[in-house]
């Protein structure tokens, strides 16, 4: 079993660049209980409780990808950019 201790001592080990990754990680376990699910139990569900969990959880999931300045800092890029050049490229040959 894993203690605080040991938490807290890798914790203390976490780059400071990393901190606010780790901070809300920590945040979110802290902020909203596991509420694990096995495919199999939520097959032997009702079928709108099958439904209303996993609108639940797309509703977590859709709040999470949007809240997310750095996946978003990542992801935002040059994409179309590099997609039009290809293309214009490809129209030269």
């Amino acid at each position: 079993m894993v203690t605080v201790e040991q938490v807290q001592n890798l914790i203390t080990q976490i780059p400071s660049k990393q901190l606010p990754i780790a901070y809300k990680l920590l945040l979110n376990l802290v902020a909203k209980p596991p509420t694990e699910i096995d495919a199999v139990t939520l097959m032997q569900l009702p079928l709108a409780e099958r439904r209303r969990i996993l609108r639940q959880q797309a509703a977590a999931a859709i709040a999470d990808y949007q809240a997310d300045d750095e996946r978003m800092a990542w992801q935002v890029g040059d994409f179309f950019d590099d997609q039009a050049q290809d293309e214009a490229q490809d129209e030269t040959k």
